[in-house]
């Protein structure tokens, strides 16, 4: 059988397993403990063996290395991406490092297009939530993706018409994988099980189906509305050289942040905890004081309020957002909403 080259992702293992961390905090130390020499693979290799990350049985462990760059991890040169950085030290939880990874992954392995697989999702989501109320409509499944998503080519392709499309079908169909390849059920399996794990998602739902989270819904709308804001993920070249695309990956500004709106001033500190409370219910959107001056750490601030809202279900996203302006103010919001969760 032919390589899934739509919606590809390695399938080697699932994208996190509970071993994942210790390797990704191994990964973390080998570029801080050797940052005046070049990782070599057998280094990272090593240490990825002495936490546990990969068994010191496995026969090929250089293609593990590969799927750490196909996931987002490392790239070429063995150094960790930016996301896994900020998730080993905490300014990314699991479920805003899923997104970050994923939001970036294309279509196509190795031909360019300007459609990423979970944006389409995201259309969806926010389509489907316009066109009803029933809430056991909302899902989408294995084939449903592969019948509709799949063919694509651009985010408008994702409407109405072909949202009630698919619930009608559905009803005649089922959600039925008969007419999919065993290798597209593994890398559909790949992409669910992450998401599953997310808060914008719901886990409790059988492995062929991808069911919202509905208090997410703004999160949908946002990506949905903003999508014309990515850039095109570089992709794979005919000589197989991956590492523009592995480059994007382990970015922090690609992705998500090609999209965040940013109002914060990158110079000025809290007076206090009481300022650091105001000014994030109101970037969340929760609470907007007349008599509290938000200019003082916002650029037009007008604007500003509820910019983050549609991260309520991933706040953690958004902060990092907030620590790519100014590391300060993101400290003191980071601790508060540390201790609310």
């Amino acid at each position: 059988m032919g390589e899934v080259k739509i919606w590809y992702i390695d399938r080697s293992r699932n994208y996190y397993y509970k071993e994942l961390d210790a390797g990704l905090e191994s990964i973390v130390h080998a570029s801080k403990k050797n940052s005046d020499i070049l990782i070599t693979p057998d280094m990272l290799i090593d240490e990825l063996v002495r936490c546990g990350a990969i068994s010191a049985e496995a026969k090929n462990k250089f293609a593990h290395l590969t799927r750490f760059r196909d996931h987002g991890f490392i790239n070429m040169y063995n150094q960790p991406g930016d996301s896994v950085v900020d998730y080993v030290e905490n300014r990314l939880d699991l479920d805003s490092m899923i997104i970050d990874h994923f939001i970036k992954r294309p279509v196509y392995k190795d031909q360019n297009s300007k459609v990423k697989p979970l944006i389409l999702l995201c259309k969806f989501y926010s389509v489907l939530f316009k066109i009803t109320s029933d809430e056991n409509e909302y899902y989408i499944s294995m084939i449903e993706c592969k019948n509709n998503l799949y063919e694509c080519q651009h985010y408008d392709d994702v409407n109405a018409m072909m949202v009630k499309k698919i619930i009608t079908e559905r009803h005649s169909n089922g959600i039925s994988n008969v007419n999919m390849e065993p290798n597209e059920t593994t890398n559909f399996s790949i992409w669910f099980n992450a998401l599953k794990k997310t808060s914008l998602f719901n886990s409790r739902t059988n492995r062929e189906i991808l069911k919202p989270n509905i208090y997410a819904r703004s999160f949908f709308d946002f990506i949905a509305n903003n999508c014309s804001g990515f850039e095109i993920t570089p992709v794979c070249d005919d000589k197989g050289d991956s590492s523009l695309q592995y480059e994007y990956y382990c970015n922090r500004r690609k992705g998500i942040n090609e999209i965040i709106p940013k109002y914060i001033k990158p110079n000025v500190r809290f007076d206090n905890n009481y300022d650091a409370k105001k000014l994030l219910l109101y970037l969340f959107g929760l609470k907007y004081d007349t008599e509290f001056r938000y200019e003082k750490y916002l650029k037009n601030p007008d604007e500003a309020f509820g910019v983050y809202n549609p991260f309520l279900c991933i706040p953690y996203l958004a902060l990092r957002n907030v620590w790519m302006q100014n590391s300060f103010l993101a400290d003191s919001l980071y601790e508060i909403i540390g201790k609310m969760h």
